[in-house]
């Protein structure tokens, strides 16, 4: 996907980035419903989730091609790292623009990262991280796009605890640092689950969600509801 980078503002402001693990989506939209972006789908252009293919969304203008909105897929399969990304490279602000106004197939290839201890979820491949053509385009205060050759090649969130979402409410009140940990561990056992094929290990791994549910329970941040409606989504599915 070709695009233009223009020193202009955006529609998109922090508060619109959204993390939603029970169905695994990073929504940066202001539309807040599957709903809303199916309208927005009829007025626009660019690459859209249909059914059951792996297409992320990024819609733009059909005039302008003006960027409007995004959701990507987050795969269960979240790398834990503890040591923060040795990223180098320019940061500019401003939008992306569609430069060939069609339609297209397109998905984030790069796998997905969190630290829990500088709390950040970010997804490049591996190639981009050292290439000298790479720069970071600041959406809003926390997400940026990383563009190389005029093509969207990842994007990285930062204090991305903080953009926690469940049932279209945002968490700003009470924070409690342990969250980024626990998080991270949700996020290594949900990745464990998907390549367990062992009944007995699938079943103490289990437990294990379990165990962390009754610890996240107890901690006074409202956060936790994201993460306890990620696990119950789980557990569901193993009953």
């Amino acid at each position: 996907m070709k695009i233009l980078i223009k020193d202009e503002a955006n529609i998109i402001k922090n508060s619109d980035i959204r993390w939603y693990l029970s169905d695994g989506s990073l929504w940066i939209s202001k539309e807040e419903t599957y709903q809303d972006v199916e309208k927005k789908i009829s007025e626009a252009i660019g690459s859209f989730n249909w059914l059951y293919n792996t297409n992320d969304t990024i819609l733009f203008e059909k005039n302008s091609g003006k960027f409007i909105l995004s959701i990507i897929g987050l795969s269960s399969d979240i790398s834990i790292v503890e040591n923060k990304i040795q990223f180098v490279c320019p940061k500019s602000t401003g939008d992306i623009f569609l430069n060939d106004k069609n339609n297209s197939n397109f998905a984030f290839q790069g796998s997905i990262e969190y630290s829990g201890v500088h709390d950040y979820l970010l997804s490049c491949p591996e190639q981009y991280v050292i290439d000298s053509n790479i720069c970071e385009l600041s959406i809003t205060t926390d997400f940026s796009f990383y563009i190389s050759d005029y093509s969207l090649v990842g994007w990285i969130l930062k204090n991305a605890s903080k953009h926690l979402y469940i049932s279209n409410t945002l968490y700003e009140n009470v924070y409690d640092e342990k969250i980024q940990i626990l998080l991270a561990e949700y996020l290594k056992i949900a990745r464990e689950l998907e390549i367990l094929e062992d009944e007995c290990e699938i079943y103490f791994k289990v437990n294990d969600l379990k165990k962390l549910f009754n610890v996240i329970d107890s901690i006074n941040d409202i956060r936790k509801e994201a993460i306890k409606e990620g696990i119950l989504a789980i557990l569901e599915w193993y009953q």
